[in-house]
């Protein structure tokens, strides 16, 4: 949802890593999919358009070092300063 409102600063987006899933913007409800299914959308390539339409900054990194946790979720992201907006 963060991403889709353009309320983030960075997304960290790890390489390889795809989440199938469905998001509804108005709602901001986001059901993952163990399996890609005939609704699914892929979740982190999603998240990284959206954070570019902002106009915010997308990095792709590998699932070691400072981003080991990350590869279970394959996002993360800083947020806003609320007056950044």
């Amino acid at each position: 949802m963060a991403a889709h409102r353009g309320e983030l600063e960075s997304l960290f987006v790890v390489a390889g890593r795809e989440i199938w899933g469905r998001f509804d913007p108005v709602t901001g409800y986001v059901e993952e999919h163990a399996i890609r299914e005939s609704t699914s959308e892929e979740l982190v390539n999603l998240a990284a358009t959206d954070a570019l339409k902002h106009g915010r900054v997308v990095e792709v990194v590998e699932p070691d070092g400072a981003f080991e946790n990350v590869a279970v979720t394959g996002v993360y992201f800083t947020p806003m300063a609320k007056h950044g907006k």
